[in-house]
């Protein structure tokens, strides 16, 4: 199996660092760090084996590409308002390291389903092929697919759709929704409430994208969905320059409002940009390129805070002076427009229609070559397990048997045995047989 044991470690990282932050009693600073970063990767990990998992499905069923995709995110939409539900009366009641008993549960469950994961076994022919062949190949494959104009072109979307020509500055909201003088001043536990909010919308932006817009095009899709996000922007706008006060609405009731259609914009946003990644995984390598689109989106992200962060500098925005916060919001939302110049990047269609094109013929080719690679590597060491076997009598000959109807191949000493040996290689097409007879 290729995804089930990477999800049965993950599942076993998280599992031991969340019980050892429980149960040691003095935790190191280092040590702590380390046990909550494999927390995270365990986390990161299993996330990107479902993502492979979710491509694969998506190719093999592009029609159903906006239903694979709203699935697994309305899940985790709906499973992070319980946890929010949960987490205030779990950490009051157990404390901060009774919390994470609890925080256990979740890769304790993954690892009871791990063995219901649906995979089929690694053919029988690629079991003895090693490490090394195998990462060789699945870089060349990699290599080979983002040199497709289509998943280039596509990248650079990704990257300057999530902040990577557009600067961000949610810290300094933050900030100021908590601590400015004459802003909301909003404590603790309602900023959690807040980021709950923020779940709710997600679980908006999952459930109209899959009632209205799974089947519309990419580019028409997210042209409505930037446009939507720049009007959106200006919510902040209002709360800053307190205009919702004159309009006789509550900060606490505004900024609920205000996060849920965010969050809601921002998920029918990113929607089509997922199902985008997942129709461009060619197979076999459905969870490095998912992981690579991902990639590039945090890093898109990083770069939008860093841009935010220039822009709050240069116009003089400190932890104790806001005026010109409104200014920033003005410019953020103005920025959001210039993914809109990159929609010719994108393919036209929508999620059913095929990306790869001439990139997927490439993909077959080269997998093909590998294969071939394969078979004359696992021949060689035939020959020498039969070589030991038969005392030092080499393989003369790995002609196909006329006697067989399978072509299994034999070898000319082993047919003087009266057929019992064969030299170990599966079942070969013709052409395959050829090669590894030369």
């Amino acid at each position: 199996y290729r995804q089930r044991p990477y999800l049965f470690l993950s599942a076993l990282l998280g599992l031991l660092c969340s019980l050892l932050v429980a149960l040691l009693p003095a935790l190191p600073p280092v040590l702590a760090s380390l046990l909550l970063a494999g927390t995270t990767l365990s986390t990161a990990f299993a996330d990107v084996v479902v993502d492979g998992l979710v491509a694969g499905k998506i190719r093999a069923q592009p029609q159903h590409a906006g239903d694979l995709q709203a699935l697994p995110w309305g899940i985790l939409a709906l499973s992070s308002l319980v946890a929010f539900a949960m987490s205030g009366p779990i950490v009051s009641t157990f404390g901060p390291r009774g919390a994470f008993f609890f925080y256990a549960l979740a890769p304790l469950a993954l690892l009871l389903t791990v063995l219901f994961v649906p995979e089929a076994p690694v053919p029988a022919r690629k079991m003895g092929e090693s490490g090394w062949v195998s990462l060789r190949r699945s870089c060349r494959l990699f290599a080979r697919t983002l040199r497709n104009k289509v998943m280039w072109r596509a990248a650079i979307f990704l990257f300057m759709s999530h902040g990577g020509v557009s600067p961000d500055i949610p810290t300094a909201l933050v900030y100021w929704y908590t601590k400015a003088e004459g802003g909301p001043q909003f404590s603790k536990g309602f900023m959690g409430v807040v980021f709950a909010m923020g779940r709710v919308g997600l679980l908006i932006g999952v459930f109209v994208y899959h009632r209205c817009f799974k089947a519309a095009s990419y580019r028409s899709l997210l042209l409505f969905t930037l446009l939507l996000l720049f009007a959106t922007g200006f919510l902040d706008l209002i709360i800053i320059t307190r205009i919702n006060i004159t309009l006789g609405i509550p900060d606490h009731a505004f900024v609920l409002g205000d996060t849920a259609i965010s969050d809601a914009v921002r998920r029918l946003e990113l929607m089509p940009i997922l199902v985008l990644a997942a129709r461009l995984c060619p197979p076999g390598i459905e969870a490095t390129l998912f992981a690579f689109c991902m990639s590039l989106m945090v890093f898109g992200k990083h770069c939008g805070e860093w841009q935010g962060a220039l822009m709050l500098h240069l116009l003089g925005v400190r932890k104790d002076s806001y005026e010109r916060l409104w200014l920033a919001v003005v410019l953020r939302n103005l920025f959001r427009l210039l993914p809109i110049a990159g929609l010719w990047l994108l393919p036209e269609g929508g999620p059913d229609t095929d990306l790869l094109g001439e990139a997927g013929v490439e993909v077959e080719g080269l997998e093909e070559e590998s294969e071939r690679e394969l078979m004359v590597v696992q021949g060689g060491r035939g020959d020498e397990d039969g070589r030991e076997r038969d005392g030092g009598m080499g393989v003369t000959s790995l002609q196909p048997d006329a006697e067989t109807d399978e072509g299994m191949t034999m070898s000319r000493a082993g047919k003087e045995m009266g057929g019992e040996r064969a030299t170990g290689l599966e079942v070969l097409s013709p052409k395959e047989r050829e090669l590894v007879s030369l």
